[in-house]
Formats: structure tokens, sequence, C-alpha cells
């Protein structure tokens, strides 16, 4: 069971299913997350992030071996960029694969890292905007 709670009401709401399936099986097994999870509107902003860097990077003719001296010569993809540079600092930063997991707050300091390295390329791919993620 999937439950968000976010006022007092949906709290003691829950604790008192919690002691009434406690009452009625005698073992409970909870997980508990705390924040929320990232936005549509940041999912969104992400997909058009990485697609507008993977185009960038393939213009100027950065291949995937000159940015990471490493592989072989391959054009940049959305799913590249988001495969193999946004989660290997989302990893870094806060130990989650899914780019469903990290919580809003925390897109800008995955973006910020990846931000700098491509500033050594020249590159400037801005946080995507409402209007940039409508597309």
């Amino acid at each position: 069971m999937k439950t968000i709670i976010n006022s007092e009401k949906s709290l003691y709401d829950h604790i008192d299913y919690l002691r009434s399936q406690f009452k009625k099986h005698k073992h409970l097994r909870t997980d508990t997350k705390t924040g929320k999870q990232r936005s549509d509107k940041q999912r969104k902003a992400l997909q058009v992030y990485c697609k507008q860097v993977s185009e960038v990077l393939n213009e100027k003719g950065i291949t995937f071996n000159m940015f990471f001296k490493q592989g072989i010569d391959v054009k940049w993809t959305m799913d590249i960029v988001k495969d193999e540079v946004w989660r290997p600092v989302q990893r870094v930063y806060f130990n989650e694969e899914s780019t469903t997991k990290p919580l809003r707050g925390q897109y800008q300091e995955i973006f910020e890292p990846i931000n700098l390295k491509l500033s050594e390329f020249g590159i400037h791919v801005p946080w995507p905007t409402k209007r940039d993620s409508d597309d």
C-alpha cells in the first residue's frame, strides 16, 4: 500500500490504519520515504536538457570518446546523455540509479557539475524552462 501523508489528518488516519492492520495480522512491514519526488515538469525538463546537450555536443564535433577519454566514438543521443552523463553524477551525489528518485531540489545539484564539465568544451546548455519542456 502506498500512502502519502501530507497533513495531520492523513497522518492520524494512517496511524489508525496501521493499528488495525497490526491488530489483525500481528506483523507489519513498512517503508517510509520523506521529501517530494521529482515533478512531471522536472521529468520533462530532464528529457529536453539531455536532448539539447546531445545536439550541442554533436554539433561541436565532441565525441563520447573525447568527453570521457575512453571508449569508441559514437553520436550523442538523449539516452546516452541521460545514462552516461546524468546518472553517474546522480549516483555519486545521491546514490540513486533511477532518475525518478532524486527529490525536487536535488536536480539542480546534479545539473551544476554537468554544466561545469560542459563548460570545459565551451558549451552551456541552460536548464530548460516550462516553455522548452512543452515541445
